[in-house]
């Protein structure tokens, strides 16, 4: 790989010392840009790279019931594809979410289902938000969650669906 990167350029050397180009980091996979260890040239002028301690990427741990609430996105029940967020994705935004607020699994599904049904009643169903920007996006530099609103309506008013604050819906 040493001779790959001096060669294309991502590696200078200069008097037995080697640095990075400035935009080796854009042009570097993420595993090859851990490598920002010192380059060393012994005695027979081979060059070995020291490479630094690395933690191993954080593995999100599945939620069992998350493909329950993406499907409440999918055709089968919205009638038009194109709703569900890629699975990572929703992993990563609903991690955030569940550290952020304490909603329990069956709030979180029963207000999704308020929120969807609002919809579905109003006739607005094709204007509903991707499943991911549905649990949280940035707007305006503002982290918000629509999911958190929802939750709270429905902790608010319960299964009995007569819901009818107006800044959720």
């Amino acid at each position: 790989m040493i001779a790959k990167w001096k060669e294309i350029g991502l590696l200078i050397e200069s008097n037995s010392k080697f640095s990075w180009h400035p935009n080796a980091g854009s042009y570097l996979g993420e595993e090859e840009t851990q490598i920002v260890g010192a380059l060393t040239v012994n005695e027979d002028k081979q060059t070995s790279v020291t490479l630094p301690k690395t933690k191993a990427p954080k593995v999100l741990e599945d939620i069992p019931w998350l493909e329950e609430f993406a499907q409440k996105f999918n055709r089968q029940n919205l009638g038009f594809s194109g709703k569900v967020t890629d699975k990572k994705t929703t992993l990563e935004k609903m991690h955030k979410f569940l550290q952020t607020y304490d909603y329990t699994k069956d709030e979180i599904l029963a207000a999704t289902d308020m929120y969807i049904d609002s919809l579905k009643r109003s006739g607005s169903i094709k204007f509903i938000r991707n499943s991911g920007y549905f649990i949280s996006k940035v707007i305006d530099g503002v982290q918000q969650s629509d999911l958190a609103s929802w939750c709270e309506e429905y902790r608010n008013t319960g299964s009995k669906g007569n819901y009818n604050s107006r800044s959720i819906i």
